[in-house]
């Protein structure tokens, strides 16, 4: 987001921001929304907490020293770094996975030594079986937090937007859980907007100004 971060917790969203924009203010108008003006360390710890594991709905950390609260939001994690991309092909379709009960877009963690473009294309290959890949644009990162065996991570994805060329057989990688893939045209995207993730959404959202 525009002067901040915006950090999902499953569907809960917890913005990290030096503005309040229209949206911000609508949520303030929720029972449900936390609202820290100008915090202090352990407002983002007991913030983090609400968030996760209560009925809190949103929380909106407004502050004016926005490096330092996101660097202590990040210190309470493990980080986990992604990239992955939406692809455009030849027909001006847009391709997309099915992966855990939801429509998702195809990413995937990067190795070592590897730079995000790389791993971009690598994982939109091994999910999907898509190649002759070409990145024609940065669509910017999203972060969401999550528990796994015992730990708290928080995973930044930058994403792209992708062209790929030629005949491609869409080939479902199972052992990632991914059960089916399609290709979709940017205006006709419900099915895919109502089954997904926010993330995904603002991923959607910013690719389609651009298109």
């Amino acid at each position: 987001m525009d002067n901040g971060y915006c950090i999902y917790f499953g569907e809960k969203a917890y913005y990290i921001t030096s503005h309040m924009n229209e949206k911000l203010y609508a949520l303030t108008t929720w029972g449900g929304t936390i609202l820290v003006n100008q915090p202090n360390a352990g407002a983002i710890i007991s913030t983090i907490h609400d968030i996760d594991k209560t009925d809190a709905e949103a929380a909106i950390i407004l502050t004016n020293k926005l490096d330092y609260y996101w660097n202590l939001f990040c210190d309470q994690f493990t980080p986990i770094i992604a990239a992955g991309g939406v692809v455009e092909n030849e027909n001006g379709e847009w391709l997309f996975i099915y992966r855990r009960g939801k429509w998702d877009l195809p990413k995937g963690k990067q190795d070592d030594g590897e730079d995000l473009p790389t791993c971009a294309q690598r994982e939109v290959k091994e999910e999907t079986g898509v190649g002759q890949l070409s990145i024609s644009g940065d669509l910017g990162k999203t972060w969401h937090a999550y528990h796994e065996k015992g730990r708290f991570y928080l995973k930044e994805t930058q994403w792209y937007s992708m062209k790929t060329a030629g005949d491609n057989t869409l080939k479902p990688q199972v052992e990632e859980d991914i059960t089916e893939i399609k290709w979709l045209k940017p205006d006709n995207l419900n099915e895919i907007l109502e089954n997904t993730y926010p993330s995904i959404k603002q991923v959607l959202k910013k690719c389609l100004k651009k298109a």
